[in-house]
């Protein structure tokens, strides 16, 4: 007979189990533990590479084929980090009733981010080889644009089926949850714009189809404009672009009563007449307003018929000009792009004497639009190098465009260039009245103050305008005065200050020098509501502008859209500083 085990040895047997399975787990516990905070750094490393990539690189580098290698590691990252939630040792987790519902969660969201980077790669990819098979002209650019349509819709229901897993998370998960949610809506956004901006740009380019071509000088400002001086014809054909010899504004002149004026622009506006007088059609800065307008005038100038309206000014002009190159003119000159400015906006003037007749007057501004967008037409430049120029352009209301028909309109509006003031938008705009060139002489700084108030915010806008017009070395047709103007002088500034504002503006007052103004205008304004007051500054003399108004408490931010002034107003707001040839928000 077997003797019996002392009770002491079975408790020592069964403590060793106990410490045997509590050692397993704690080294479970621990693996588990260094899996997922492993699975955390591979994430914030994958998150942090496309941040970077988003920071520093823009389109067009993308298009060339740079931060394709930053892609592939953060889609490396997430793939590893999924791979770490994936281990076998994790599983017994997953039935675990919320602990469970956390590792799936992060195991669908690492997955996602892995899928949502790999189809950005495919896309940029195939952008890039079909821009790297050669310089398309003709009917082949209209098949390009086409193709990068294609891989747009195709990435674009791709991301439709993208998984964000389960909801009901613990806090620090829910939050990733929902910047991630955040940030795959706004890669859904930018690919739906590519999508609509792309197929917008195969049909125009398909035509046939005819586009007014408007060219503002920026030295002589309108509102979100340079004021339109010269104008063309654009014909656009199965891919090939040719605009017909540019004219002053003036040879075109409209018949008085031909063209109805109604709406907001005859409201505010309409004692500028801007249905006669093409110079001001950028009284308001709603450009498709402005291009409808304008539609209409040249039917009454000329009899015939146009689809839509291209606006481009000498910013837009030196920047299609670093990517196509310099232009040759007919007097045998050379225009670079870094020459643009200052010969469109002071050099060509300098010489005359007067006011010379503009309708035969030629104009360098028409000829080096006219070049330019003939380069454009023949190729050789890269897709690339036009891209990452024009974008500028378009951020900063220096190429606009309007269509009347709608998938060209809606490309226009997806690539931002429609022209259009965001309803809850804060734009600010001098609109000269001296008929001079005196606006690239006008350093405008602005401050923005908030405060709280009785029915929600506070909103101050203090401007300071100094005129720097030089002392001698102008001539009159730069520094005025133009003929038969009142109160005007060589050198002394005059305009109005427009305060292009959200509708929910309210108790809006408006002072000028210190002192309360009366008004030019105020009221709606399409989306917006507009007030403006007259100034004018001599000669080395200073003038502030102050606009205050309130903001209902749901309200907690403005959006202050570029004004396309060259120079641009240097605005201040509590820590922020920004040049406004971008848009930029201001949250209070």
């Amino acid at each position: 007979m077997a003797a019996k085990r002392a009770p002491g040895s079975r408790r020592t047997r069964r403590r060793l189990v106990i410490v045997g399975v509590l050692a397993l787990l704690a080294v479970w516990g621990a693996f588990v533990a260094v899996s997922l905070v492993r699975a955390r750094r591979d994430t914030r490393a994958g998150i942090d590479a496309l941040q970077q990539v988003q920071n520093d690189l823009s389109p067009g580098e993308l298009l060339r084929g740079k931060g394709i290698g930053q892609l592939r590691v953060a889609g490396a990252d997430f793939s590893r980090a999924r791979h770490r939630v994936r281990s076998p040792f994790l599983l017994p987790l997953r039935i675990v009733p919320v602990l469970g519902r956390q590792i799936t969660s992060v195991d669908t969201l690492t997955g996602s981010a892995a899928r949502v980077v790999t189809i950005g790669i495919n896309a940029v990819d195939g952008a890039r080889a079909a821009v790297e098979a050669g310089h398309p002209v003709g009917q082949a650019r209209v098949t390009l644009v086409n193709h990068i349509a294609a891989i747009a819709d195709h990435s674009a229901d791709q991301l439709q089926t993208v998984d964000l897993g389960p909801t009901h998370l613990i806090a620090p998960l829910a939050d990733a949850r929902s910047r991630f949610e955040a940030r795959l809506g706004d890669v859904r956004d930018a690919i739906a714009k590519l999508r609509a901006a792309s197929h917008g740009l195969a049909d125009f380019l398909q035509g046939p189809s005819h586009y007014l071509v408007l060219a503002g000088n920026n030295a002589e400002m309108r509102v979100g404009s340079g004021t339109f001086l010269q104008i063309g014809l654009l014909t656009v054909d199965h891919g090939a672009l040719r605009l017909d010899e540019m004219h002053s504004v003036g040879a075109y002149p409209v018949p008085a009563g031909a063209v109805p004026l109604s709406g907001d622009l005859a409201g505010r506006w309409g004692f500028l007449h801007p249905n006669v007088e093409w110079r001001n059609l950028g009284a308001s800065p709603q450009f498709p307003a402005q291009a409808e307008l304008a539609t209409q005038m040249w039917h009454a100038a000329t009899g015939g018929t146009v689809d839509g309206v291209l606006a481009l000014d000498v910013v837009a002009l030196k920047d299609l000009l670093l990517a196509t190159g310099p232009v040759r003119l007919a007097d045998g000159t050379t225009i670079a792009p870094d020459q643009v400015l200052t010969d469109v906006m002071l050099r060509q003037y300098l010489g005359l004497s007067g006011y010379p007749d503009q309708s035969t007057r030629r104009d360098r501004l028409s000829e080096i639009a006219r070049g330019a967008l003939d380069q454009l037409s023949q190729g050789g430049w890269h897709a690339a190098d036009l891209i990452d120029q024009l974008r500028g352009a378009a951020q900063g209301r220096h190429l606009l465009a309007w269509s009347d028909h709608a998938a060209e309109q809606a490309g226009w509006t997806a690539a931002g260039i429609d022209g259009s003031v965001a309803p809850a938008a804060v734009l600010v705009g001098l609109h000269n009245r001296g008929g001079n060139k005196l606006d690239q002489f006008m350093a405008v700084q602005g401050t923005v103050t908030t405060g709280p108030a009785p029915a929600g915010f506070g909103v101050t806008l203090r401007l300071r305008l100094h005129n720097d017009t030089p002392l001698t070395g102008l001539p009159q047709y730069v520094e005025g005065p133009f003929p038969g103007s009142v109160g005007a002088a060589a050198g002394l500034y005059q305009a109005f200050a427009v305060f292009e504002l959200p509708k929910f503006a309210d108790s809006i007052r408006v002072s000028v020098g210190g002192h309360p103004s009366p008004l030019v205008t105020a009221g709606p304004d399409g989306p917006s509501q507009v007030v403006s007051v007259y100034v004018q500054v001599p000669r080395g003399k200073s003038l502030s502008v102050v606009v205050t108004f309130t903001t209902p408490q749901v309200d907690r931010s403005l959006l202050f859209a570029p004004s396309a002034r060259v120079p641009a107003i240097a605005w201040t707001a509590s820590r922020m500083a920004w040049s406004d040839d971008i848009a930029r928000r201001v949250v209070y």
